[in-house]
């Protein structure tokens, strides 16, 4: 992590004299610099946005995978088949693991946790088994309906 120097902040409604200016460790007063500032509002501000694009990435792919993986659950039973072939289900998972590993590494360009490989799979497997759970709760729904 990057030290960041705290947010000038200005008290409005007191006097202004001297805004701008930060007391010095000898306790005279030295202007601050402008870039300073601007570029610890643009930081707060980036942090901020950081985490909400981070979560919206994230989730976007982790939906798109468990919606994916229902749809293939929909398609295979309609078959008759008992599971999802193997290919399509790898093609799937291909597919969505890369957009969570591209969405892990701009949640860490933002300053965010990098996800280990293994920690990805494992939102893998929870998204797949959102979409089993999904799917039976809807069959049993249809079933109850007369």
């Amino acid at each position: 992590g990057s030290c960041k120097a705290p947010l000038v902040k200005l008290n409005p409604g007191r006097n202004t004299q001297g805004q701008g200016q930060v007391p010095s460790r000898s306790g005279t007063k030295r202007k601050t610099p402008a870039s300073s500032v601007s570029s610890n509002l643009a930081s707060a501000k980036k942090t901020n946005d950081a985490g909400l694009v981070e979560q919206t990435e994230w989730e976007l792919a982790f939906n798109r995978h468990r919606y994916d993986t229902y749809r293939l659950l929909e398609a295979s039973a309609a078959r008759g088949e008992a599971s999802v072939p193997t290919t399509a289900l790898t093609m799937t998972r291909s597919k969505n693991l890369a957009a969570l590993k591209a969405a892990n590494i701009l949640a860490h360009q933002m300053g965010g946790k990098k996800l280990s490989d293994n920690e990805i799979m494992t939102h893998i497997v929870l998204a797949e088994q959102g979409a089993v759970t999904l799917y039976i709760q809807d069959q049993k729904q249809k079933q109850s309906k007369p």
